[in-house]
């Protein structure tokens, strides 16, 4: 199905009251140029919308802020984002873009790691052999080491979650073949008398 197309001539730009009530009222509206419908509305403490809840095509939900909405068609009930906000949305694009990421984010969470390992090591072994002042130093080297390891924590969860979203996705893929595989008949097109 193909995304509406905001019209030209009855868009209503960032900074208009209309702008600002129908982002309040912005329930199944589509999200141009993304194609998701907003799902939800999260309205500030002062009723004005401060985020949408959308929903993509492929039914992943995500939180954008209000504030990346440029303009809106509310005849056609459609929210432009602002162009710097808008990903590219070319299928052979997202794909390289996607291949890249797990590429960068397999070296990384593999170079943080490599790195992490001997310090964490050396600190150990710092802590144990060393006095009071020893202990100081360990403190401020744990400190100081503390938020590498969380970012390679972090890595490691986003590139072990990735990992899983693409396995999910060849499963699903593979049954979706099967399933076509099963609906086709086989066998001969005529009966045997022929």
């Amino acid at each position: 199905m193909a995304e509406p197309a905001p019209n030209e001539a009855r868009l209503f730009p960032r900074g208009t009251n209309v702008l600002d009530y129908w982002l309040a009222h912005a329930e199944g509206f589509v999200v141009y140029p993304l194609g998701a419908r907003v799902e939800q509305v999260v309205a500030a403490p002062d009723g004005r919308a401060a985020g949408l809840v959308i929903r993509s095509r492929a039914g992943r939900r995500r939180t954008i802020d209000a504030a990346a909405v440029a303009g809106v068609d509310p005849a056609a009930q459609v929210l432009v984002l602002a162009r710097h906000r808008s990903p590219v949305s070319l299928p052979a694009a997202a794909r390289r873009t996607a291949h890249a990421a797990r590429r960068t984010s397999t070296a990384r969470a593999s170079a943080v790691l490599t790195w992490t390992r001997p310090h964490a090591a050396s600190l150990s072994i710092a802590a144990r052999s060393a006095g009071a002042a020893g202990a100081r130093a360990a403190f401020a080297a744990g400190r100081w080491l503390a938020p590498r390891v969380a970012d390679a924590t972090a890595v490691a969860l986003i590139v072990a979650t990735r990992l899983v979203a693409f396995a999910i996705r060849g499963v699903v893929g593979s049954a979706s073949v099967a399933v076509r595989d099963v609906r086709r008949p086989r066998g001969p097109r005529y009966p045997s008398g022929y």
